[in-house]
């Protein structure tokens, strides 16, 4: 079973839109011609594209907007909800809002993935002045929310070390969620395992081991330990591995 299923009221444009993100997904956007989106889409007239959003660059920012703004009101709504009771307590709390406000995007779907993780942590890590230009500081509101908890919740260590602790969070996020992402859509094997709760759940485990391991000082250069990334938007670009907005 995959989620390239068509539903029957599907409109043009959202069609349009979902075997674009699939081809950026799983080619990147500079990988994929007007010609290829309108060919698997089902369009003969390749001018449908700009008639719907004017350019490709337009279609790709509407697509980043569609899942951003769905996991954002998603970790919002639970980050408001965990601390109207004094949350969260644990940074587990934490891990499971990243994670689990981050699946499930198709809604035709109630188990399995389309092709959003995939799409944005390319656009993050090979376009950054895109991810940024596009997202800004609107909708990534819950994200940034969700690290200074995680901030607030880790062992005692350098401002520094906290920064690159995140980093590895949020790069894993978006590898393991894409790789997730790519089992559920290719009928392998262990698709039926990674569309299990309990997998997420063990994924939130693992990702809270590493904020949570204790700080080794004797691994760190003290001159390296000394440097933080006192600009906001820098530290957050990082942390979505995407490169420093300029």
């Amino acid at each position: 079973m995959t989620t390239n299923s068509k539903p029957q009221s599907e409109s043009t444009r959202e069609r349009i839109k979902r075997e674009a993100r699939l081809l950026f997904a799983t080619r990147g956007i500079d990988g994929v011609s007007t010609r290829e989106i309108m060919k698997a889409s089902g369009q003969r007239n390749t001018a449908s594209l700009g008639y719907y959003f004017g350019s490709k660059e337009n279609l790709i920012r509407e697509l980043i907007l569609d899942g951003a703004k769905i996991i954002d009101e998603r970790r919002n709504a639970a980050l408001d909800e965990l601390e109207a009771s004094g949350g969260p307590a644990t940074v587990r709390d934490v891990t499971d809002i990243l994670i689990f406000t981050a699946v499930r995007m198709s809604p035709e779907q109630s188990t399995q993935e389309d092709s959003y993780s995939r799409f944005i942590t390319h656009i993050g890590q090979h376009h950054p002045a895109l991810f940024w230009e596009t997202l800004g500081d609107t909708w990534l509101r819950g994200f940034k929310r969700c690290f200074e908890h995680m901030r607030r919740l880790m062992p005692d260590m350098p401002k520094s070390v906290k920064t690159q602790r995140i980093q590895f969070v949020a790069s894993y996020l978006g590898s393991v969620l894409s790789m997730r992402e790519r089992a559920l859509t290719s009928n392998e094997h262990f698709a039926g395992l990674w569309a299990l709760d309990g997998s997420l759940h063990h994924f939130s485990q693992t990702m809270a081991a590493i904020v949570n391991q204790p700080y080794d000082e004797a691994q760190f250069d003290p001159a390296e330990i000394s440097r933080t990334h006192e600009d906001e938007r820098v530290t957050a670009a990082l942390e979505v591995g995407a490169a420093p907005p300029q």
